[in-house]
């Protein structure tokens, strides 16, 4: 039997992590998979800020995953960059939430996704429709072909 946050991770179409109050990664969905390029047994256990940011980040202090574990703060909207399993980066933008104990941080869930991922689709989208109004043919519903 798969368990249910497997199963709702995975219909998730942005990446999705959840964190626990060290910063290991405890949780990984199929789309975070995707967008990073690691496969998921490459990423359970592991530090986030390790992970996620490239060799050249400041620090763990400049981390806003790394900051929610201190501060116990939520930040949505944020963007950064994340880097992938072949070491190039992905820009993202990505919700942070803490699960709180007793007023602190017990750890966090991570949602986030590919900045420009929705736009180019809806370019993509704009570019399909003025493609199929300048077309000199276009199909019937019926299969058949009009002028």
């Amino acid at each position: 039997c798969i368990p249910l946050i497997d199963v709702v991770g995975d219909a998730a179409h942005d990446g999705i992590l959840a964190v626990n109050a060290s910063g290991l990664i405890t949780f990984v969905n199929q789309a975070a998979t995707n967008i990073l390029g690691f496969p998921a047994e490459k990423l359970i256990h592991q530090s986030i800020h390790e992970v996620l940011h490239p060799d050249n980040d400041a620090s763990a202090s400049a981390c806003q995953a790394c900051a929610m574990l201190r501060d116990g703060k939520t930040y949505l909207n944020s963007t950064g960059t994340f880097r992938r399993h072949d070491d190039t980066t992905v820009a993202v933008s990505c919700n942070i939430v803490p699960f709180p104990a007793n007023g602190n941080a017990r750890g966090a869930v991570i949602a986030f996704k590919q900045i420009g991922e929705h736009e180019e689709t809806a370019q993509d989208r704009q570019l399909h429709r003025t493609t199929a109004e300048d077309a000199p043919v276009s199909v019937a519903a019926d299969g058949g072909h009009s002028s």
